[in-house]
């Protein structure tokens, strides 16, 4: 079974493979690796996606629990290539 979703049956057996890393991990990561940089306010400009969603959800979730604010989001749809309005947004 070749699973593409963000997330899905990750350890179901040893003939499920997915396409990339785990989404939810990886957010909790960067946001421990964020908090033990010191960075304790930030926003966010992330892609909308099944994959970023999921990560982003993680993100916030581990970066607020460990004492951080999320001074602002927005989001740019796939192959987007002029992010100047969200950007803006964010100022």
């Amino acid at each position: 079974l070749y699973h593409t979703s963000a997330s899905g049956p990750v350890g179901a057996g040893p003939l499920v493979f997915k396409d990339y890393g785990d989404a939810e991990r990886a957010g909790a990561f960067l946001a421990r690796t964020m908090l033990g940089r010191g960075h304790r306010r930030v926003a966010l400009l992330a892609e909308t996606s099944d994959v970023c969603e999921l990560e982003i959800k993680r993100f916030v979730l581990s970066f607020t629990e460990g004492g951080g604010t999320i001074a602002g989001e927005e989001r740019y749809l796939p192959g987007d290539t002029d992010l100047r309005t969200p950007l803006g947004k964010l100022k």
